[in-house]
């Protein structure tokens, strides 16, 4: 779990500011796809929980440090459903 953790925080960190947004989730996209995969055999539904809030919690800490404003979500959609709306998946075993 911290090499899982290690990978989406440097795809988020503060050095990667001046990368589009949509760029940085399609990369945090790819790497929970791709790890997703690998981990999918067996009962992974709890590390799938906590690397899915992990990833969400590092793409809105990168939205905030993007700009001098903090993040704010649309008015009536949760979080969750605005980061799917930008293209940021949820690990799930049928979706992989």
């Amino acid at each position: 779990m911290k090499r899982a953790r290690a990978r989406p925080k440097g795809l988020t960190s503060h050095r990667r500011s001046q990368k589009p947004l949509v760029e940085v989730i399609g990369e945090v996209k790819t790497f929970l796809r791709g790890w997703g995969q690998y981990f999918k055999l067996g009962y992974p539904a709890e590390s799938f929980a906590v690397i899915n809030r992990y990833a969400e919690m590092r793409v809105l800490q990168h939205m905030n440090r993007r700009s001098q404003w903090t993040y704010r979500k649309p008015e009536g959609i949760s979080r969750h459903e605005h980061l799917g709306e930008l293209g940021l998946m949820a690990l799930c075993g049928e979706d992989l």
